[in-house]
């Protein structure tokens, strides 16, 4: 996402090279150690729920930086958006793996690392459509709406899971 929307918001925020290279790696600092972390966790709390903030996480931090685009926002955004994804593959294997029987893990992982390049090849169209007609920020808000839109539509099948089969001493 970062990518398309550069050029624009280099101009428009008068950043540096240097100043949006800051904005796009921050998104890696804590990445890794979020994914080791949650991992962790994973094993003690029930994965649906942890989808469930990562996505929110995802989606909530979209909207600070069209709205208050600046230096430090821009990072502070992008360092919690790593935290949020990072842990995002391995939770996803790690639930998929409980919920699927060994013979079907291999069609399941690779439907969920498929998913994130299919996202790139639908969103990238539509973002880059609303970048050029109405800013570099819509493209934010928009990726902020489907993240809480796609959070809705989860929460609502591991709600009804939940009603069906009541966890048992797990969280």
């Amino acid at each position: 996402m970062l990518g398309i929307v550069a050029v624009p918001m280099m101009k428009d925020l008068n950043l540096s090279p240097s100043q949006f290279g800051l904005v796009a790696s921050s998104f890696f600092s804590l990445y890794s150690i979020s994914g080791i972390a949650v991992g962790f966790l994973a094993n003690r709390f029930n994965t649906k729920w942890i989808i469930t903030g990562l996505a929110l996480i995802w989606a909530v931090t979209q909207f600070p930086i069209a709205w208050w685009p600046t230096l430090p926002m821009l990072v502070a955004c992008r360092v919690i958006l790593g935290i949020g994804e990072g842990p995002a593959y391995p939770v996803a294997i790690h639930a998929a793996y409980k919920w699927f029987p060994d013979s079907r893990r291999n069609l399941i992982t690779a439907i969920i690392a498929q998913g994130g390049p299919a996202g790139v090849v639908v969103a990238a169209p539509i973002l880059s459509y609303l970048l050029v007609r109405f800013g570099w920020q819509s493209a934010f808000i928009a990726l902020g709406v489907a993240g809480l839109l796609w959070t809705a539509f989860w929460l609502a099948l591991v709600l009804r899971e939940h009603k069906r089969n009541p966890p048992s001493g797990s969280l």
